[in-house]
């Protein structure tokens, strides 16, 4: 396997949330090796999916030389524009609804983490970063460092759950406001 094309293939698949990869594991080897990459995978599907209004307004704000750009940050009716642009308040409300759900994900996968001997055999430092990987993955991104069959089934229903709950403060078509 070319790494390269590894590395190019997974990038746009974790961007682009679509949980494929070229390995048949998935991501589970990369649970006892290679954190960089995990590292980089999880900002991916966050940068892809759920903070991706984040990233935009960030980006927006880092570089404010065009002026039409700046009175995208700055108006209140942005989303009129496109969608994405969200105000600062549904901003900070977002930011605050992904810490809560990636934290409850990530805590009931450690608190179960003993019931199942593939995860709890893990190192603690890895296990800690396999369970937030799972915590990012699990609600966008469709990959899985560990196997899932595997898994609590308390951690496989907080799963189920969170995949119902929507991270976004507004609902993206309601443009009428």
């Amino acid at each position: 396997l070319n790494p390269w094309w590894f590395a190019a293939f997974n990038s746009v698949s974790a961007f682009n949330n679509s949980g494929m990869s070229l390995l048949d594991a998935n991501m589970t080897p990369f649970a006892t090796r290679g954190s960089l990459v995990v590292w980089v995978q999880c900002i991916l599907i966050l940068a892809g999916n759920s903070c991706f209004p984040i990233f935009l307004k960030a980006i927006l704000r880092l570089f404010p030389s065009n002026r039409g750009l700046s009175l995208l940050c700055t108006d209140r009716q942005a989303h009129r524009i496109f969608p994405y642009l969200f105000s600062t308040r549904e901003t900070r409300w977002l930011i605050a609804m992904l810490i809560i759900l990636n934290t409850i994900d990530w805590t009931i996968f450690e608190i179960l983490a003993p019931a199942t001997p593939s995860v709890f055999a893990l190192p603690v430092p890895r296990r800690i970063l396999a369970g937030l990987f799972q915590a990012f993955s699990v609600r966008s991104g469709g990959f899985a460092i560990v196997a899932i069959r595997e898994l609590h089934t308390g951690t496989l229903m907080a799963y189920t759950v969170m995949l119902y709950i929507s991270a976004y403060p507004i609902t993206l078509p309601d443009t009428n406001n």
